[in-house]
C-alpha cells in the first residue's frame, strides 16, 4: 500500500514536471525566457540599464497623460495605437531571432550569443511596453475615453 502511494505519488511529480514543460514550450515568450535562463543570460529586473529608445517612450507617456488630463481625448487613442504597433514589431522581431538561433543551434550546437543577448532586450522593451499599455487602458478608462480608432 505505502509502495503504491509512493508510486503514485512520483508519477504525479513526473506528469507535472511534463505539463509545466509543456506550458513553458507552448507559449514562445515562456520559452524565450527559459532559453535566456539556460544561457544564463536572463533579463534582471533590478538592473537599471535604460535604453535611449525607451527613455524617449517614457517621455511620450508623460506628455500624452499630461495632454489627456488636460483634455486632449484625442492623444489616448492614437499612443495607445502606437504602443500596439510597437509591441506587433517587437514580436516580429522576437520571431525573427527564434528562428537565427534554431538555425545557429541546429548549424553549429551552440547558442548565438549575440542573438540571446538581443532577445534579452527585447523582453524587457516588451515587459516595459506591456505595462505602458496597462496603463494607457487604466486611464483611458479613467477619462472615459474610447481607445477604440472609429470611436475619437
Amino acid at each position: 500500500m505505502a509502495a503504491d502511494a509512493g508510486v503514485r505519488a512520483a508519477a504525479l511529480e513526473k506528469m507535472s514536471r511534463v505539463n509545466e514543460a509543456y506550458e513553458t514550450l507552448k507559449d514562445p515568450w515562456a520559452r524565450r525566457d527559459y532559453v535566456l535562463q539556460a544561457a544564463e543570460l536572463a533579463p534582471v529586473e533590478s538592473t537599471w540599464s535604460i535604453s535611449a529608445e525607451t527613455m524617449e517612450l517614457a517621455e511620450k507617456w508623460f506628455e500624452t497623460q499630461e495632454r489627456a488630463q488636460e483634455g486632449d481625448a484625442s492623444v489616448l487613442p492614437e499612443f495607445h495605437a502606437q504602443v500596439l504597433a510597437w509591441l506587433v514589431e517587437i514580436e516580429q522581431d522576437a520571431s525573427r531571432l527564434d528562428a537565427r538561433l534554431d538555425e545557429g543551434r541546429a548549424a553549429l550546437g551552440v547558442w548565438d550569443r549575440t542573438a540571446l543577448t538581443k532577445l534579452a532586450g527585447i523582453i524587457k522593451k516588451r515587459s516595459y511596453l506591456a505595462s505602458v499599455r496597462k496603463d494607457v487602458e487604466r486611464m483611458a478608462e479613467k477619462l472615459n475615453i474610447s481607445l477604440l480608432a472609429g470611436n475619437r
